[in-house]
């Protein structure tokens, strides 16, 4: 099973914010997707002078941002007819209500609703 890597708005979104995590791939300023040596060679984009935009997976992004924002992004499922319903996106200190969003056809279609929207919401990270 291969992980889902963000989009590129997702991730310009979340470069914005902070996020500076390890990650083998990533974008350049126009949307090229690139990726580093799979030898384990990680690459911030601070040490490329803000060149590039970093692609995590969306579970990297979900940790992240429920790690260091405390937002949870919660996919609501109907098992009976196994759909996606939708997501919620739920912030820890519950100072903000939940957001709801529309039906999507698969989870990561869902999940990456949830993780741009839980990113509006995050307040970018002290440097």
């Amino acid at each position: 099973m291969k992980e889902t890597l963000i989009s590129f708005e997702t991730a310009k979104l979340a470069k914005e914010k902070g996020f500076l995590e390890p990650c083998f791939h990533y974008f350049t300023l126009n949307g090229d997707e690139k990726y580093f040596r799979e030898d384990g060679m990680y690459f911030l984009s601070i040490g490329a002078n803000g060149r590039i935009i970093l692609r995590p997976t969306q579970s990297l992004l979900q940790k992240w941002l429920r790690e260091n924002h405390s937002i949870f992004v919660d996919i609501k499922t109907d098992t009976s007819v196994n759909e996606i319903l939708g997501f919620e996106v739920r912030l820890k200190s519950w100072k903000f209500p939940p957001i709801y969003l529309d039906f999507f056809k698969d989870y990561e279609e869902a999940l990456e609703a949830g993780l741009y929207e839980s990113l509006k919401q995050a307040i970018e990270s002290p440097k």
